[in-house]
């Protein structure tokens, strides 16, 4: 079974007025191929898709619009559970989950009454995707629904433990890490290698909007940092990301394939050329090494 996991797709700020006035393809063609060959496509969705709710106006306060989910249909299933699901208040969560619910894309990450991770049984095997992050940059209220999941979460522990017991290969899409560093926080990864000794299998990380490297714990693999894969951000380093391909068979990790993107100055993603491919990989391997 091949899972393919990408990092940040945020829906805002520029993409989101180029895409009002003309509703461009923001993800190039190439990569839908590439995309299309996975069993389940999992992202990081950094912004609330929301008609009626309203930021602030703080730049750092993000916006969709739902007309944009249908551009992102090759994605099975989008983590909420980031920093930025809170922008637009407990209103721009409801709206959020209604768009997505509308376009058939599942969701995790963000929870009322009990967590249930991403559940995938398929081709002999039997996987169990939890999502959290280490932040939010606006509180929940008190009187708020809605909860997350945070990576110092004990509750998170205690799942691991309960779900490895019952047979899953487990993984964690982590919303941590440093921003615009490509080498993770020692607290975050103490964090993550905690979670290898409660039983998960495999990690994978974004938030640090820039592409890192790889290690493993316990023979277990940790990919630090998949980088913005839909953003608008301005440096170089914030516009090069990777998917990350995971081939999974009777519920163990066979091998991993990095696939460079890029984001040009059209704000659209594609693959990146040889040369920045070249780069980027030497970029993840130099990581990796330190690491």
């Amino acid at each position: 079974m091949k899972l393919s996991i990408i990092g940040d797709i945020c829906l805002s700020r520029q993409i989101y007025s180029k895409y009002i006035k003309s509703k461009y393809q923001i993800v190039d063609e190439a990569i839908l191929k590439k995309l299309s060959a996975s069993d389940f496509v999992l992202a990081n969705l950094e912004s609330p898709i929301c008609e009626l709710a309203k930021t602030d106006g703080d730049h750092l306060s993000f916006r969709g619009a739902p007309e944009m989910l249908e551009q992102f249909s090759f994605v099975n299933c989008f983590s909420l559970s980031n920093n930025h699901i809170n922008d637009c208040g407990p209103e721009g969560i409801d709206e959020t989950i209604a768009a997505l619910e509308k376009k058939n894309i599942s969701y995790n990450g963000i929870f009322k009454n009990e967590y249930k991770p991403i559940i995938i049984n398929r081709k002999g095997n039997k996987i169990a995707i939890f999502t959290c992050t280490d932040m939010m940059n606006i509180s929940f209220s008190e009187d708020c629904q809605w909860k997350y999941l945070s990576i110092d979460n004990k509750y998170l522990d205690g799942l691991i433990k309960q779900y490895k017991k019952e047979g899953y290969f487990i993984i964690i899409y982590a919303h941590v890490g440093i921003l615009f560093s490509r080498f993770v926080n020692p607290i975050i990864r103490k964090y993550l290698h905690e979670k290898i000794e409660y039983g998960t299998d495999l990690i994978v990380t974004a938030h640090a909007h820039c592409l890192g490297g790889m290690e493993y714990y316990n023979g277990k693999p940790i990919f630090h940092s998949m980088g913005d894969f839909v953003m608008d951000g301005g440096s170089y380093r914030r516009r090069r990301a990777a998917v990350l391909r995971i081939a999974i068979e009777n519920n163990d990790f066979k091998e991993y394939e990095i696939i460079p993107t890029i984001i040009d100055n059209e704000l659209k993603t594609k693959l990146a050329s040889a040369e920045a491919k070249e780069r980027m990989l030497n970029s993840w391997q130099y990581v990796t090494h330190k690491l």
